[in-house]
């Protein structure tokens, strides 16, 4: 449950438009990996799959601590609590599924240069 409120935080610090850029671009990072379908450790393997994603949120979180105003990170952190306790704010599915096709689209960019850049060499 915790995972779950911590992923939440992020998604309202990413929302917020006080939050800065850079902040925006590690809560992005953070929740774009535990979205994305290519990940170190597959989510779908028991115990281990979920490893890898707690600790990319805890590093996200730890960063985005230190990069945001306290006040955006109460705001969030309350909002979160709220959304919790109502079930009212959800991520809505069409949005994921596009957070996800667009996070596939980028690995498969990088693996395509990679391919492209170990060919001529």
């Amino acid at each position: 449950m915790a995972l779950r409120h911590e992923a939440l935080v992020l998604w309202f610090i990413l929302k917020d438009p006080r939050t800065p850029w850079y902040s925006r671009v590690v809560a992005g990072a953070a929740v774009g990996y535990v979205l994305s379908p290519v990940q170190l450790i597959p989510s779908f393997i028991p115990f281990i799959g979920l490893i890898d994603d707690v600790a990319v949120l805890s590093a996200g979180m730890a960063l985005v601590r230190c990069l945001t105003s306290a006040v955006v990170l109460q705001d969030a952190r309350t909002r979160a609590l709220h959304s919790r306790r109502r079930d009212a704010e959800k991520i809505k599915p069409a949005l994921a599924r596009t957070v996800t096709i667009a996070i596939a689209a980028c690995w498969l960019l990088v693996t395509i240069a990679a391919a492209i850049y170990l060919h001529r060499r």
